[in-house]
């Protein structure tokens, strides 16, 4: 097909080679020579060398340079080279290794809807080694051009063999920076990395937002020492059942994406970061409710301080206003708005905030009259 394959230079790497109309289908040795080469810009005189696998030919490799500088035996040298290569390639693309099959199963269990419980894949887990029983939370790690990180390593030789070592290297990283808490990691193209990491030993806090950041924000700092780019991640919270994982998922990248877009990249962010924020985007209903019911659960349950934010945002954020028609002093109506800035880490007073708690409010009142 004419497109390169494998080259010394990675910027060629998937492109159409400029000769390759010259060499397609060639069987024997080629001699590219300047006449033959005029019309093409930017290609030396080379050597082209017929490439064949089990009886068929694959392709070429072109050494340039003049053909005395290949004498015969160098190039049989050369070409049984390539063709062990192809070989030992061919076989490895045959074998799966431990951690892809950790990794598709992985995929499989947050992205197919027909697995409907751990309880069917607890066989298989455990054949990998992935302990089902414990309990996870999911992060998802989005680091912003990765492959052009990548051709811009690799053409500064710092010894970046092939893009999936180069893969394998970060998530050592992500792995490393987690130290010994049990994680499995599935790398999802482009730029993607998902990470169950095991919470199984700690208490979650009511409002767990630090406690979680606690964890990724060790994936983030690892990330940043070793990638010259724009590192975000997005963490969802822990919910019990495989149901839960993959709603622990839905919020891991919702966090990542909504906040990139609203609150800019480059920062750690859990779904309470962006709270209401997913509102606008088209998750399901029932997980929009739940989580409204989640933000706002200490306001559910505390009549006095639902009233309290349901007067306040309704009289346009005016203290003086919002204090009157409570008949309550205003330095009463500021107490209570710390405190439910306190219960819930949103300030009533700043618009984003107010603009999230009001999404919210309307989110869980709507249900309740279905």
């Amino acid at each position: 097909e004419g497109v390169v394959r494998g080259s010394t230079d990675p910027v060629q790497v998937g492109v159409s080679h400029p000769v390759a109309p010259l060499i397609t289908d060639k069987e024997e040795v080629t001699v590219l020579e300047s006449e033959a080469i005029k019309d093409f810009e930017g290609v030396q005189p080379s050597v082209v060398v017929p490439l064949w696998h089990e009886g068929e030919l694959l392709g070429s490799f072109v050494l340039p340079g003049k053909r005395r500088e290949f004498p015969g035996a160098r190039l049989k040298l050369l070409q049984g080279l390539a063709e062990v290569v192809i070989l030992q390639r061919s076989l490895a693309s045959n074998l799966v290794t431990k951690e892809e099959s950790q990794a598709r199963f992985i995929d499989k269990l947050l992205e197919d809807e027909a697995v409907r419980s751990f309880e069917e894949v607890y066989p298989e887990a455990d054949v990998l080694r992935i302990n089902l029983r414990k309990r996870y939370a999911v992060c998802y790690i989005k680091i912003h051009s990765l492959k052009e990180i990548y051709l811009e390593k690799a053409r500064e030789g710092e010894g970046v063999l092939s893009f999936p070592e180069f893969i394998s290297g970060i998530k050592e990283r992500i792995l490393s920076s987690l130290g010994e808490r049990s994680s499995s990691i599935v790398y999802k193209d482009p730029s993607v990395f998902v990470v169950l990491y095991d919470i199984e030993d700690q208490r979650i806090p009511r409002r767990p937002t630090l406690f979680y950041k606690k964890f990724v924000r060790r994936i983030f700092d690892e990330l940043k020492t070793s990638i010259p780019g724009l590192v975000t991640i997005g963490i969802g919270g822990h919910y019990p059942g495989l149901d839960g994982l993959r709603k622990s998922y839905r919020e891991a990248k919702l966090s990542c994406e909504v906040g990139s877009k609203i609150r800019g990249k480059d920062n750690v962010y859990h779904i309470y970061d962006v709270g209401m924020y997913v509102a606008m985007t088209s998750i399901r209903v029932e997980d929009k409710v739940a989580l409204a019911e989640q933000i706002l659960e200490p306001l559910l349950e505390n009549p006095e301080l639902l009233r309290t934010i349901k007067t306040f945002l309704e009289e346009g954020m005016n203290l003086t206003s919002a204090a009157a028609k409570l008949h309550i002093h205003r330095n009463t109506l500021i107490y209570r708005l710390d405190k439910i800035e306190e219960l819930i880490a949103l300030d009533p007073r700043r618009f984003d905030d107010a603009l999230q708690i009001k999404l919210g409010l309307m989110i869980y009142q709507t249900a309740q009259l279905v």
